[in-house]
């Protein structure tokens, strides 16, 4: 929606977006760029016995209409919740997939945009969790640029039951591990 001035009320901007398929939850969790031109949101699918991969799908709004940004990013891993939490940096070409539960501990995944390629990349590995239960990626945050995030994991026990905590990454491009960048 926006702000029509001249009518002095909220319209439609484009047409609305669907999710894909059936019982995926599409919205669950939506984020904008600074400029609200990009929009991102994640459809986690129902649960893990559901053959329905969890997925975040990026559209940017070109003339009157919302267009798709490549493939999806799809979340393959078993045993999580399939993305529960995402964010969108200002510019709109970085996201980033919390997943609550991988085996039990959950991880993170950074997605930078290729202009390029046209297609979301990986960047790095996944940010893993830090034991068993701790639910990390549960929320997660970028800064404006997308180079820094913040990951959420309440149930980290390190400081008494259930205390939580919460880690900043800082990306940089010039760190390379084993030939690729980490």
């Amino acid at each position: 929606m926006k702000f029509d001035e001249d009518l002095m009320k909220w319209v439609g901007k484009g047409s609305p977006i669907y999710g894909n398929a059936t019982n995926i939850m599409a919205g669950i969790r939506v984020s904008m760029s600074g400029d609200s031109n990009t929009m991102a949101f994640i459809a986690p699918g129902t649960n893990d016995h559901d053959p329905t991969p969890g997925r975040v799908r990026v559209f940017t709004y070109k003339g009157a209409e919302w267009e798709q940004m490549g493939e999806p990013i799809v979340n393959w891993d078993k045993n999580d919740k399939r993305g529960r939490a995402m964010c969108m940096s200002r510019d709109g070409k970085v996201v980033a997939v919390g997943s609550p539960q991988l085996e039990g501990t959950g991880h993170t995944r950074i997605y930078a945009w290729d202009d390029t390629a046209e297609a979301w990349l990986q960047r790095g590995e996944a940010i893993p969790g830090g034991g068993s239960f701790h639910e990390t990626g549960t929320n997660v945050a970028l800064n404006t640029l997308g180079d820094i995030v913040a990951v959420g994991a309440p149930m980290n026990s390190d400081k008494g039951k259930t205390a939580g905590r919460v880690r900043i990454y800082h990306w940089d491009d010039e760190r390379i591990k084993d030939g690729v960048p980490a």
